[in-house]
């Protein structure tokens, strides 16, 4: 079975269409997400840049889990322009939290071995201000 590989796996709370077919990630998150409390509502969103791999099919199912446990699966069509990578956007979702969690986002699908495209943990952590 095949993995699904990636070049780009980044979390933000929203994804902007920019000019030239550019996109604008928004309050990108650079590493674990910390909150000053829960319960806790996270936006999050995703954009995702696939290497281009035509043993891959034309469609692959993406679930994003929390501590393990399924909590949205999509299936979505994956094309990829001659030469360049597949690009994938989740729309921005509130995730409500109310204890310390794991976000994953999880490629699979026909001929797909299920493939961890994202991992970020949630918890409760000092916030710097400026």
């Amino acid at each position: 079975m095949k993995r699904v590989k990636i070049l780009n796996a980044i979390a933000c709370e929203y994804v902007a269409s920019g000019a030239y077919g550019k996109h604008n990630l928004v309050n990108v998150y650079a590493g674990d997400i910390l909150v000053e409390h829960f319960p806790a509502r996270i936006p999050l969103a995703f954009y995702i840049e696939l290497l281009p791999d035509r043993a891959l099919p034309k469609s692959i199912d993406i679930a994003v889990t929390e501590n393990r446990k399924k909590r949205l699966e999509l299936n979505v069509d994956v094309e990829f322009p001659e030469g360049h990578p597949g690009l994938l956007i989740l729309p921005q979702m509130a995730l409500a939290m109310n204890k310390d969690t794991e976000v994953r986002l999880v490629a699979s699908g026909e001929g797909v071995r299920p493939t961890t495209l994202k991992r970020i943990k949630i918890s409760v952590g000092p916030i710097l201000r400026a």
